[in-house]
């Protein structure tokens, strides 16, 4: 016999999640965990294995799609820091003045901070393992484009998330 499960009604409800439409959302960072670089690099490409980054979960805190949650990888070493310096720019902890120290938070301190979030769309690719030859298809997919303080230049970093079309995303 299987497990007998209770089911919620909004568990009920549940289906397949197409991607959100790109554009800028606010966002939570809901959760971010401290990880290091496994994988090997493209062949020409520099080794940054064991290198830090930040995997974030993103929560959508308002409009249409509030509680859709959308992922990214921040590196937190030299060289590809663009995402780090654009994070912390948008938390107002950063200016990017010449000689500035970068000073990113830890991710405990990082958890529950709302930004402003660039939201693309990839599209569906197949990647080859080059040690096994075996090829695995991803389907098209949300991931953060990058981060500002002010993106639709209202006043104080607040206003309404658009998509690339121009059209709001939050009800109306």
């Amino acid at each position: 016999m299987g497990l007998k499960l209770n089911v919620s009604a909004k568990e009920a409800k549940s289906e397949v999640l197409e991607p959100i439409p790109a554009g800028w959302y606010k966002v939570v960072l809901s959760d971010v965990e401290l990880k290091e670089v496994k994988n090997a690099p493209q062949p020409g490409k520099k080794d940054n294995r064991g290198e830090p980054f930040y995997s974030i979960e993103h929560t959508v805190s308002e409009g249409k799609y509030e509680g859709r949650k959308v992922f990214s990888n921040v590196m937190l070493f030299e060289g590809a820091l663009y995402t780090a310096v654009q994070l912390a720019k948008a938390m107002g902890i950063y200016s990017g003045a010449e000689g500035e120290e970068l000073v990113i938070p830890d991710a405990d301190e990082l958890t529950g901070t709302e930004v402003w979030a660039k939201v693309k769309i990839t599209g569906e690719r197949t990647v080859r393992n080059q040690q096994t030859g075996e090829s695995t298809t991803y389907e098209k997919k949300n991931e953060i484009a990058g981060y500002s303080k002010n993106p639709l230049g209202a006043a104080g970093g607040t206003g309404t998330g658009t998509s690339s079309a121009g059209s709001s995303l939050l009800p109306s």
